[in-house]
């Protein structure tokens, strides 16, 4: 299974680390699934954190070095017809999600709640660990 996180959970993961969290990390990163990120969500996440939590940034970037994921380049076209998302700074990482042919994506963001698409299934952090957790095996 290929997993899209968007920059809510990373940051959340990164500043107010949590079981769920890091369970869904795992999950994603379990053998059979392969963790997706784009080249949007991983400069977004070290941007909100040089402006909320400057002292982070190294931390940020140490955490993205250290990760095993497969970065999908580029900043996505805005016109794509295949997605109508209410906040177009979203849409670069539904798009990126789809390009990488993600299964799921992950993300705290209720703007993403009114999309209507097969592929990636849309879940909470808490929804893809209840569905795919180490409970659930």
């Amino acid at each position: 299974m290929r997993v899209a996180f968007d920059t809510n959970v990373i940051i959340s993961a990164l500043v107010f680390p949590s079981r769920l969290l890091d369970e869904a990390f795992l999950i994603a990163s379990d053998e059979g699934n392969r963790l997706i990120l784009s080249q949007y969500v991983v400069e977004e996440t070290i941007g909100v954190v040089h402006r909320k939590w400057p002292e982070m940034v190294d931390t940020v970037v140490s955490f993205f070095n250290q990760l095993d994921f497969e970065l999908i380049e580029g900043r996505e076209r805005q016109d794509d017809p295949r997605v109508s998302i209410r906040d177009p700074k979203d849409y670069p990482v539904i798009a990126s999600a789809m390009n990488g042919h993600c299964d799921v994506l992950v993300t705290g963001d209720r703007d993403f709640e009114d999309l209507t698409m097969e592929k990636p299934i849309i879940m909470t952090p808490r929804a893809f660990v209840d569905t795919y957790g180490l409970t659930q095996r």
